[in-house]
């Protein structure tokens, strides 16, 4: 990435990823996921070395990632807890039957009531979001689908005045 004609890469630096120019330390800093990657120098083209360790820096990344949150949502014994869990309360509440544009947020607010009771019965400090943040979450995800199910009831309720 270039901003102001510096060019700044993501580098590897005793196992982690750092953020910024290599040929002025004082530039590099941790690299937070996300951000975006570096890329070749001007004129050049992105080639097969340059691929291979962009993606495998994201792979990483990515991995670490997972590890950390992954023990906020699943039990150790089953990685795939969480997701069974939800699956199985969104059967038992006939979310599938819900209009396609209240699916989403309800697998959202179940997914982070899932979450919550999982933090609470393991006893564990969360590792990715504290709970406040996944309490918060939960209430955007309500007041969205509480928005979304209004607007579709004004816009039917337009369309029957207009017939």
């Amino acid at each position: 990435m270039y901003q102001n004609d510096i060019q700044y890469w993501i580098i590897e630096c005793a196992g982690n990823f750092m953020w910024g120019n290599p040929e002025n330390p004082k530039n590099v800093r941790p690299w937070i996921p996300g951000e975006p990657l570096g890329f070749p120098p001007k004129g050049d083209d992105m080639n097969r070395q340059t691929f291979h360790d962009i993606v495998r820096m994201r792979t990483e990344q990515r991995q670490k990632m997972f590890k950390m949150k992954s023990a906020d949502y699943a039990t150790d014994q089953d990685m795939l807890s969480n997701f069974k869990r939800v699956g199985d309360a969104a059967q038992i509440l006939r979310v599938e039957e819900l209009p396609h544009y209240l699916k989403y947020p309800f697998y959202m607010i179940l997914n982070k009531l899932d979450r919550w009771i999982n933090l609470i019965i393991s006893a564990r400090k969360p590792e990715n979001e504290s709970v406040n943040d996944t309490i918060m979450d939960l209430q955007n995800y309500i007041d969205l689908a509480d928005a979304v199910h209004r607007d579709k009831e004004r816009q039917t309720k337009e369309e029957y005045e207009h017939q």
